[in-house]
């Protein structure tokens, strides 16, 4: 890669996704914030293994399938190897690679990760909606639906199912008013951190044009209860 490129944004190696047996190298933008809280862009470098990506997904498998010309331009290798630059965000593409390196669970006869997102996180769709694009651009359906299901669990499918969790946040709430709170809050919680947010859901669900009843119950409930109480 040329100096000239260098200098104008700072380039830094992926400190997990930087194999130096890798056949490729993949370059993408990240945003991160300076010590003043104020925001910087760097270039962040993946060398990584063709035949991963490959393996996992259709479109890396086309982008990679002819050999790479023999005489490439400075600034389209990196130490050696092809250097693909991307517009995908960094910090997504780490998310999307670590969860092709990383396989523990099978699903449709491929391996993903079985991903780090915790159950009923308020933030959920917007820890995902990164990865999800990705998954979705680069044609990656086990890892894409993996996704889905994680947040579609967090949600009723049905009354009784609503019922159930409606229950369920009663009963936190009344902890929360109760003496072990600590200014509205428990282990550092408080109530809304603590269980998925609707209106948020809704967006995300359109978004990725998501059909069923799960998140509009989560919004408003039969009988014109609303989230988290009673009419």
């Amino acid at each position: 890669m040329s100096e000239s490129s260098a200098a104008t944004v700072p380039i830094q190696h992926h400190p997990t996704l930087y194999f130096p047996d890798g056949d490729v190298a993949l370059l993408a933008k990240q945003r991160l914030s300076d010590l003043n809280g104020l925001p910087v862009d760097i270039m962040q470098i993946f060398r990584v293994h063709s035949f991963i990506l490959k393996h996992h997904s259709p479109v890396f498998a086309d982008m990679f399938g002819l050999p790479a010309p023999e005489n490439l331009d400075a600034d389209e290798t990196h130490e050696g190897v092809p250097l693909v630059k991307l517009q995908d965000d960094g910090k997504d593409l780490a998310s999307l690679l670590n969860a092709l390196y990383n396989p523990s669970c099978e699903l449709n006869h491929s391996c993903v990760r079985e991903i780090p997102y915790k159950r009923l996180d308020p933030n959920t769709p917007l820890l995902v909606g990164g990865i999800l694009r990705l998954a979705h651009k680069y044609q990656i359906e086990p890892l894409r639906i993996r996704i889905l299901e994680h947040f579609a669990a967090d949600w009723p499918q049905n009354v009784d199912e609503w019922d159930r969790m409606e229950a369920g946040i009663a009963a936190v709430r009344r902890q929360h008013l109760g003496p072990s709170a600590i200014q509205g809050k428990l282990d550092g919680l408080y109530l809304d951190d603590r269980f998925p947010e609707p209106a948020l859901a809704i967006k995300f669900a359109e978004e990725f044009q998501l059909s069923g009843p799960a998140v509009r119950l989560g919004l408003f409930a039969p009988g014109g209860r609303q989230y988290g109480g009673t009419s």
